[in-house]
């Protein structure tokens, strides 16, 4: 402590009480402390010193001097770094930028998840590093084709193509963006669709589509006769599936509260949803499962009840009410073990069930129940913006494009005989 203020690098104003001192001086005796920085040593025990950085001084703490220092000094260098052109000029950082910048609209975390996933997985490796100085067409084209070629099956479906184009075009307009309004020089624009027009002529881009059948409606009247004579909580909810499509996470985080039984209506608000809570700089901190809002605003919706579907949700009540677990915040899929049943929990459930009631389990998952619903629904004749509505879809031609699928063989051959 002597030392110290003998040298001007601890101010004698800031010194701690004299209880601490003995153990002050150890740490000073035995550190060799530079003399080219002021460390400041406070009431609370711990040390100060400023570390000289670009957007100016901040002060760093230390439980010892050294440590004071060596933090100071590590932070400056860290600055350093991340001023150099290599760094403030690579495409991580735009899309960093943009990934931050991203957190504060309204976007959900699982975006924000898979926006992460698909910049590790394509970008992470090696061309995060590029200077986006030099982004131009023909960089990116070739970027995109290796993309593409170096993955095992040699292509990628068109939705895979759009999340990978997505994260160079906006971590480029961010840089674009930034040029403008600092009034640099402005770079020239890239032709996204020149882009990927070049891109589709060199690698394969699409999307092949499984071939699925609907539920029969043997199949359903199936499943619906094993639920009924098992009376477990997991069947009775598939077959409520098979009567209102809904998704397995809206199925899910459904409670007794979502019910009116006076009008007969489901009311679908939320989700079970799984993802990470971030940091202001967009870094992960912990993974959250629990439930969220709906996948989409469109998702929030009333879905009609059958009287098949009233009958099966009495049938579970009368089943919640006798194992003692009813109240109306209770989630219809309590069991007795899982406050929130894991989706993943369910869909195995399903698999099992369906083989319980002789359907061939591997063709059967949680979409094609939902899907199910709207084929049939679409042959009873409704038309396709309604049943949009009903399975939650604001755009009709998701329903017409993937939700209204091939029926059985022997269905098709009636109506071709009804006709020819």
């Amino acid at each position: 402590m002597r030392i110290g203020i003998e040298k001007a690098i601890i101010e004698p104003e800031n010194l701690i009480s004299s209880e601490n001192v003995k153990d002050m001086n150890k740490n000073l005796d035995n550190i060799k402390v530079s003399s080219e920085r002021n460390v400041i040593a406070r009431k609370d025990g711990r040390f100060m010193c400023y570390a000289h950085l670009k957007a100016g001084r901040k002060a760093i703490y230390g439980k010892t001097p050294a440590e004071a220092i060596d933090k100071a000094e590590k932070r400056e260098i860290d600055d350093k770094h991340a001023n150099s052109d290599e760094v403030k000029y690579s495409l991580e950082t735009y899309y960093k930028r943009w990934f931050v910048a991203k957190m504060h609209t309204n976007i959900r975390p699982q975006t924000l998840d898979r926006i992460e996933n698909t910049f590790n997985k394509y970008y992470a490796a090696e061309f995060s590093k590029h200077d986006i100085r030099q982004l131009e067409e023909n960089v990116v084209i070739d970027f995109l084709v290796k993309c593409i070629n170096d993955t095992e099956k040699k292509y990628i479906s068109r939705k895979e193509f759009s999340k990978i184009m997505q994260i160079i075009r906006e971590a480029y307009q961010t840089y674009y963006d930034e040029c403008v309004l600092s009034h640099e020089n402005v770079p020239n624009g890239i032709a996204w669709d020149t882009v990927k027009r070049k891109v589709e002529e060199q690698a394969v881009i699409q999307s092949p589509k499984k071939k699925e059948i609907a539920l029969s409606d043997t199949e359903r009247k199936n499943m619906e006769e094993t639920a009924l004579l098992e009376k477990e909580v997991s069947p009775l909810l598939w077959v409520l599936v098979t009567c209102t499509g809904l998704r397995i996470g809206e199925l899910t985080a459904l409670t007794w509260n979502d019910v009116d039984w006076e009008n007969e209506v489901l009311s679908i608000s939320k989700t079970v949803c799984k993802y990470y809570k971030r940091d202001k700089q967009g870094r992960r901190i912990k993974q959250v499962y629990g439930i969220g809002t709906t996948k989409t605003a469109h998702s929030k919706r009333e879905v009609p009840l059958t009287e098949r579907a009233m009958y099966v949700l009495r049938l579970l009540k009368d089943l919640h009410q006798q194992k003692g677990w009813y109240k109306p915040s209770q989630l219809l899929c309590y069991d007795g073990n899982h406050y929130v049943a894991r989706t993943a929990k369910l869909a195995k459930d399903l698999k099992k069930f369906c083989e319980r009631a002789g359907i061939e389990p591997d063709r059967v998952h949680p979409h094609l129940l939902r899907k199910t619903v709207a084929t049939v629904l679409h042959e009873a004749g409704m038309s396709t913006r309604d049943i949009a509505d009903i399975l939650g879809h604001s755009d009709i031609a998701t329903t017409e494009q993937c939700y209204i699928i091939s029926t059985e063989a022997e269905k098709k051959r009636k109506k071709m005989a009804a006709v020819l």
